[in-house]
């Protein structure tokens, strides 16, 4: 029966393994169907999720279900809140129906990275998270490879030196090729799981290479300093006496939340591009558009938004004048690139308020009655996040929030699954008790 098991256990992982590569693989790639687009890489997150659901119909793990269950509604809470307040948004402002749909379905594609990632620990357990980091280096690698076979060694090798030393500043058109976006946010997310746990890693020192080459490669400015911000959270929770802990982690909250708030604060009082001049960076445009876009939104509390999506519906219609004159000094104008704003922007003060409670205290508080390491790594993610957040477009991306989801959750089902070791251990010593004496405890 073992055998059998053992073997079922890896024909899943292969049949896990394969969806994942090719969902990675293809990313943004798919299909229009009756008007709408059908992105591959969310189906096969529907597909994992419908396996998991399969896997509990054929033979029930019903503690570990309500389990990853409540994990993956924790997750999703945020983003659920904002749909709620969002449909009060679009009932009062009667938004169209294009308006609703495109809102509710960014939130809806990330819904389904948190619930196929819970998926993902129902169906292989805690080592699901190595399956799909290697399905995830395997696709950055055969891409890299690709690049090496069509544009050769030389020029990567090149375009890797010039990124680095100008710290991203400057790049080629081989290396870009590399630059996926979403992709690379993810590579670079799986580094904060690595460094919290290297020491209990097989291999440690390989993994790590492997992960940090392909980073790098895919070179993110920003994610550079999410990651080391994340790593000094994870040491000094580290550091700190373990009765400390869960106010360490308050203060921590306390003030990714404040500077959420403040960062606003310099970009709508432009301060933001003042800073970037005197410290010689380019912006690549972004505080162009920040400035653009001012007159859609006010900072006061009375301001309710448009509901989800108006910023991003705003940008695909702008007109041909805005777009020409941007055009000429070489910016392209596609998305915000400023997650902070973008909230702001169609949920309104309240409903920021609201989105940045549940995406970090109640997130925390309910992690938390897990075990504290689950919270070090939630507010460590976080962090991540929201430096990604002030630059880019990441609050939206379906693999940075899968891996995201992954780290997370890994924490809270290792202590899951050592309880329900000790609970197995215990049943089964008062059972070989019965056995021996005849009679129960």
């Amino acid at each position: 029966m073992n055998d059998f098991r053992g073997k079922k256990k890896r024909f899943l992982a292969i049949i896990y393994m394969i969806l994942t590569f090719f969902m990675l693989y293809l990313n943004q790639d798919g299909f229009f169907l009756g008007g709408f687009g059908i992105v591959y890489a969310y189906l096969i997150g529907l597909l994992l999720i419908g396996l998991a659901i399969l896997s509990f119909l054929v033979r029930p793990q019903l503690d570990r279900g309500i389990f990853m269950i409540q994990q993956v509604y924790i997750l999703c809470l945020p983003y659920l809140l904002t749909v709620l307040y969002s449909f009060f948004v679009w009932a009062i402002k009667f938004s169209g129906f294009t308006s609703i749909t495109r809102g509710f379905f960014y939130v809806f594609y990330q819904l389904i990275a948190f619930a196929a990632a819970g998926a993902s620990f129902y169906l292989l357990g805690k080592n699901a998270i190595w399956y799909f980091w290697a399905m995830l280096m395997g696709v950055n690698l055969f891409r890299t490879v690709m690049v090496i076979v069509y544009d050769g060694i030389g020029n990567l090798w090149s375009d890797f030196v010039t990124l680095l030393t100008s710290f991203g500043s400057q790049t080629g058109d081989t290396i870009a090729k590399l630059e996926l976006h979403d992709g690379n946010f993810a590579v670079f997310c799986f580094l904060i799981f690595i460094f919290a746990y290297f020491n209990k890693i097989s291999h440690k020192w390989i993994v790590m290479s492997i992960n940090l080459i392909l980073a790098l490669l895919g070179f993110k400015r920003i994610a550079v300093v999410g990651v080391l911000l994340a790593w000094v959270i994870l040491l000094l929770a580290k550091l700190i006496k373990k009765e400390y802990t869960k106010t360490f982690l308050y203060g921590c909250a306390v003030l990714l939340c404040v500077l959420a708030v403040v960062y606003l604060v310099i970009v709508r009082t432009r301060l933001l591009e003042t800073l970037l001049s005197e410290a010689n960076i380019d912006s690549l445009g972004r505080t162009d558009l920040y400035q653009y876009i001012e007159q859609f939104y006010d900072f006061g509390p009375t301001y309710i938004g448009n509901g989800l999506g108006y910023v991003s519906r705003l940008l695909a219609n702008l007109s041909d004048s805005v777009l020409a004159a941007w055009s000429e000094s070489g910016f392209i104008a596609g998305e915000l690139h400023n997650d902070f704003l973008r909230i702001l922007i169609d949920i309104g003060v309240p409903g920021f308020a609201i989105w940045l409670c549940s995406f970090v205290f109640v997130r925390l508080r309910l992690m938390l009655k897990n075990t504290p390491k689950t919270g070090i790594m939630l507010i460590a993610g976080i962090a991540y996040l929201f430096i990604t957040y002030m630059t880019d477009n990441t609050y939206y991306y379906y693999q940075t929030n899968f891996v995201f989801a992954l780290i997370v959750l890994y924490t809270s089902v290792d202590d899951f699954e050592k309880k329900t070791q000790k609970v197995s251990a215990a049943d089964h010593s008062i059972g070989n008790l019965e056995i021996t004496t005849g009679i129960g405890l």
